[in-house]
């Protein structure tokens, strides 16, 4: 069982459902979904993260406004993504290659 908290900032449920899906797949299950940066800023002032996969394209403001933001109060490995990279086999393959950094996250 992976033990890193990982964190998915994304607005659209049917992602965030998606990803954690195949993250407990791959034996992960410290878990946490925002859909907002807001949501994602209060989260991480209340709980330590290992890994954030952060959406470029956010309600509020962007991920890459979220990022330094997210910099001040976390040390956690940020990972963008969005919603032309998301897809069950092609989130799948690169879920894989996060293994590893998120072996050496924890």
């Amino acid at each position: 069982m992976q033990q890193a908290r990982i964190l998915i900032v994304d607005d659209e449920k049917s992602i965030t459902q998606m990803i954690e899906m195949v993250l407990k797949k791959e034996g992960f299950r410290h878990i946490y979904k925002a859909y907002s940066a807001r949501e994602a800023l209060e989260l991480l002032n209340r709980q330590e993260m290992d890994i954030i996969l952060l959406d470029v394209m956010l309600p509020d403001q962007s991920g890459f406004e979220l990022c330094p933001k997210v910099r001040d109060i976390s040390r956690a490995h940020i990972i963008f993504f969005d919603s032309e990279n998301v897809g069950f086999g092609r989130f799948d393959r690169v879920c894989h290659r996060w293994r590893r950094l998120c072996h050496q996250a924890v």
